[in-house]
């Protein structure tokens, strides 16, 4: 295997490398997560000379992707990066599911029906299911590690929600139409088969991906809208629009009405119930035993919970008690 040049070895390590004293210097306690930075890189300097200590092997993955996301930040825009991460993240999935034989049948593909224009990131089916995955490769910020409330709920807005939006306008679509027609040509029809949404982040946001909680908060954010008081940055008055429109999107999918004559609470229970939220990592994990996309639907919309506020731990105990 040929090396690389010396200084290009130099180069990579000033991004990849915590200095001397070391990460997480001035965090002491879980209410200071902003102090926290272990994250950001893979290797810790030692105290001898090009000696190098790996903190995990849970935290190097993405320590790499924190260093090598943060050098292109200083050279792209804002929107190139976050047009990479998001591509990167689809691509990555679609590798991953592939690797498992299952093949997806519409990736990246955009569409516009009657008026209304939209992009399915991945989409698995068979005869019985069709499982629309919608990625958001935005990590939790450190604010919303910490319990920040307005950084927790942006986060969970823009992220949860935001996805469940957008597979909810697919949804809408393909019930009232039968089917969608992308503009290359592709078509996916419905065929009578039910659907499973799900939101897949590239990093765990932890109890923010209990599914659970999108069902219970469902009717509330549905008739829910974000206000600004006082004198307010141009960032967070954008933040708060962007969000809106999120919000926006949700009401009009969660409470139209297809027909049933149902009770409007229930309607939009009924429709909030066929959701999950998963990081890659639970993805990987859960495709080690189910590699049918109706038996991963199945985990994914199983009605029981443990209230652990984990994906994990939750599929763990839906196996030990074997529920799956």
């Amino acid at each position: 295997m040929k090396r690389l040049p010396q200084i290009t070895v130099d180069a990579l390590m000033r991004d990849f490398v915590h200095p001397q004293p070391g990460p997480n210097t001035r965090y002491h306690s879980p209410f200071e997560a902003r102090s926290a930075d272990l994250m950001f890189k893979p290797f810790m300097a030692m105290h001898s000379s090009n000696t190098f200590l790996v903190p995990s092997q849970s935290t190097i993955g993405p320590g790499f992707y924190e260093a090598v996301a943060a050098a292109l930040r200083s050279v792209f825009s804002r929107e190139e990066v976050s047009a990479m991460t998001g591509d990167g993240l689809e691509r990555a999935v679609g590798q991953l599911l592939r690797y498992r034989n299952l093949k997806p049948t519409i990736e990246g593909k955009s569409y516009a029906a009657g008026g209304i224009q939209g992009e399915c990131d991945i989409v698995l089916e068979d005869e019985k299911t069709i499982l629309f995955i919608e990625c958001k490769a935005k990590a939790l910020t450190r604010a919303a590690m910490s319990g920040d409330p307005q950084d927790a709920v942006f986060a969970y807005l823009q992220g949860v929600v935001a996805s469940q939006a957008q597979a909810l306008q697919h949804e809408s679509i393909l019930r009232k139409e039968g089917r969608i027609l992308f503009c290359d040509g592709a078509v996916l029809d419905l065929h009578g088969r039910d659907i499973v949404r799900v939101s897949l982040t590239l990093f765990d946001h932890g109890t923010l991906q209990d599914r659970f909680l999108f069902g219970q908060l469902a009717s509330h954010l549905s008739s829910s809208k974000l206000m600004t008081t006082g004198l307010v940055d141009k960032a967070l008055r954008r933040r708060v629009e962007k969000t809106n429109e999120i919000l926006d999107r949700l009401r009009r999918y969660l409470t139209e009405d297809l027909g049933k004559g149902a009770e409007m609470a229930d309607l939009i229970w009924s429709r909030a119930l066929p959701t999950a939220s998963l990081a890659f990592g639970h993805l990987a994990i859960i495709l080690l035993d189910h590699t049918t996309v109706s038996g991963l639907a199945n985990v994914l919309r199983k009605p029981a919970t443990f209230a652990t506020g984990s994906v994990l731990k939750e599929y763990q105990y839906l196996r030990q008690t074997k529920l799956v």
